[in-house]
């Protein structure tokens, strides 16, 4: 039943066979750790709906209270009030647990009064995505004459079957575009991929490379002063002008520059892969 008394679902129990279905996990440790778990989560919920319904306290005193610089008191709606004339609205208060109505009367000074901002009613309480059955079930905007006239169009479509039809070909979409999120978002890795790669380029516009987080995290010595990459570039050129068949005293000095190079490139490199003595390098330290 709702806040009226009237009646709006029947509890339909399930048969045998079907309940066998569901392989229910029967072992009392386990369930034991589940329903903690529901518990806390429940707890962490009730303290966040309390903290909400005390900033919109501070919001609605600060905005209509005798210190405010502007009187907006006709901006707020009483989203608790049994009779308010918006139907979506009233369904969304009605689908509130007990707890968070009881803080509200508590905060507020009284029962059924919990004053929102208009334009913050969505944020508070949540945005309502419409429904094709929304007509038939009458928590929608539209007038009482439009919801009459979907009705009769619709029945005269699909026949008097057509509040099933169309609750049925709405969940089918809606399994179906989920489904395709699932299978772009996890089943295809490319959202992954992308943002493993988006995380690598992030550390490299910090000056992280890629081989100096795996060393980081790999427990290998860090590398000093230069990335490693940069040091590949200079044993490619050193290599490159050892080879230099130019003559003369510039040719010399190029070739000792470039062994120079090359030689403490091979030294970073052997101590990358030198085993740290101090466990407690972290990545900030490279």
């Amino acid at each position: 039943m709702d806040a009226a008394g009237s009646i709006v679902a029947y509890n339909r129990p399930m048969a045998p066979e079907k309940l066998a279905g569901l392989a229910r996990d029967t072992h009392l440790g386990r369930m034991l750790g589940v329903w903690s778990g529901r518990i806390l989560e429940e707890t962490l919920a009730d303290e966040y709906n309390k903290t909400l319904v005390q900033a919109l306290k501070t919001i609605h005193d600060e905005q209509t209270g005798p210190m405010a610089a502007k009187n907006r008191s006709d901006e707020f709606v009483n989203v608790a009030d049994p009779k308010n004339t918006d139907p979506v609205v009233r369904d969304a208060w009605n689908t509130m647990g007990w707890q968070i109505k009881q803080d509200a009367a508590e905060i507020f000074g009284r029962a059924d009064y919990m004053p929102i901002r208009k334009d913050m009613i969505n944020d508070a309480m949540g945005y309502r995505s419409a429904g094709v059955t929304d007509p038939w079930t009458g928590v929608t905007r539209f007038s009482p004459k439009t919801q009459e006239q979907i009705q009769k169009t619709m029945t005269l479509m699909l026949g008097n079957d057509a509040f099933k039809r169309l609750s049925q070909a709405e969940k089918l979409i809606n399994n179906g575009v989920s489904y395709a999120k699932t299978t772009v978002i996890v089943r295809s890795l490319l959202v992954g991929v992308d943002n493993i790669m988006s995380n690598v380029f992030h550390l490299k516009m910090h000056g992280i490379g890629c081989l100096r987080f795996w060393c980081a995290k790999s427990g290998f010595s860090r590398v000093p002063c230069l990335d490693f990459t940069l040091w590949g570039l200079v044993f490619l050129v050193a290599a490159k002008e050892i080879h230099n068949p130019k003559k003369g005293l510039q040719a010399l000095e190029e070739e000792k520059f470039a062994t120079t190079c090359l030689k403490d490139s091979i030294q970073i490199t052997l101590q990358i892969y030198t085993p740290k003595k101090d466990s407690t390098d972290t990545l900030t330290d490279i």
